[in-house]
């Protein structure tokens, strides 16, 4: 699986656990298998379609830019430092419920 569909499959995990929902949950929503999503989540998305029908349902957008322009870069650091964020406080959540 390659870096980029790797980091999108646990971009889509993460923000449905966020959620506070299932698999199950947003198959239902979708009007699909869990397996579909399952897959969708381990780096298998299927159709394009499918694909930008769960980024959707989760309330995430799939932005295309060109690699190395600046605006692309910007917004590829922020969006890493969002991240980097995001799951500094997940672990400190999980440690503070455990």
């Amino acid at each position: 699986m390659s870096n980029n569909l790797h980091s999108l499959s646990r971009t889509i995990r993460q923000r449905r656990v966020e959620l506070g929902l299932s698999q199950d949950d947003v198959a239902q929503a979708l009007g699909v298998s869990r397996t579909t999503i399952s897959q969708i989540e381990n780096g298998r998305p299927g159709t394009v379609a499918m694909l930008l029908n769960v980024l959707d349902s989760l309330g995430l957008d799939l932005l295309v830019a060109p690699r190395h322009s600046m605006d692309a870069l910007a917004l590829r650091n922020n969006m890493t430092r969002t991240y980097e964020n995001t799951n500094q406080h997940v672990r400190v959540k999980r440690s503070l419920d455990e």
